[in-house]
């Protein structure tokens, strides 16, 4: 299940999700990758978003779900703008993703 993000934590099954969007972990990124674009193709989620911050630029790969049980095909990956049609009309600014992370103390 998957929750909303709501204050009453309302539950929704994989049926009623239409887009994953996973940003990868510099600690699980195998997991992230690998194993959960498995599990959300096995529960039926149609799209898939991967985004990638790290270096040399930030990145979001699109997939879509193909056949049931095979898996996601990679739709088109973008750095500088993300522009799509499905599962709506969106276009997204993906370097100003960097600008938006909050900044680490080195020390």
């Amino acid at each position: 299940m998957i929750t909303r993000a709501r204050s009453d934590q309302e539950q929704l099954s994989a049926s009623d999700v239409l887009l994953i969007v996973e940003i990868i972990s510099p600690r699980s990124r195998r997991v992230d990758t690998h194993l959960k674009p498995f599990e959300y193709s096995e529960a039926g989620i149609p799209h898939y978003w991967l985004v990638d911050l790290d270096p040399p630029a930030p990145t979001i790969t699109a997939f879509t779900l193909a056949a049931p049980g095979d898996g996601y095909v990679e739709s088109r990956t973008a750095s500088g703008e993300l522009v799509v049609a499905e599962p709506f009309e969106m276009r997204i600014d993906v370097d100003a993703l960097l600008d938006r992370r909050p900044h680490r103390s080195e020390g």
